[in-house]
């Protein structure tokens, strides 16, 4: 329970990051467990999906000797960073066209490690 109450609170400081247009958690075994997924998507296939992905440049990280810090997705309208959140889940920061995915994954980064 105690984990819940600390993705509560990366997710209330995350949403008021300038720039994000939405923030969602699940598991790392790609179950939906709080937040917004972007419109028009299907909330668990998307959390699945980001699940396999992180999972997948995490393993390309270890193999190539290195860590995973985070991933971002550079679509035409929006931009997405995806990074670990804990042992137990990820976090998907959907980020406007205005916004720097960079910055916003390392004030996330920061918001994780300090809560």
């Amino acid at each position: 329970m105690q984990e819940i109450a600390k993705l509560n609170n990366i997710m209330a400081k995350m949403n008021k990051l300038e720039n994000v247009t939405t923030v969602f958690a699940s598991s790392r075994a790609g179950v939906f467990a709080m937040g917004m997924t972007p419109k028009m998507t299907d909330r668990a296939m998307f959390s699945a999906i980001t699940s396999m992905m992180l999972g997948a440049a995490e393993q390309m990280g270890r193999e190539m000797g290195d860590e995973l810090s985070y991933i971002v997705l550079n679509l035409v309208d929006s931009k997405m960073v995806i990074m670990g959140a804990g042992p137990k889940h990820l976090i998907g920061i959907l980020v406007d066209p205005k916004g720097d995915p960079e910055k916003l994954a390392s004030e996330a980064k920061a918001i994780i490690t300090s809560t």
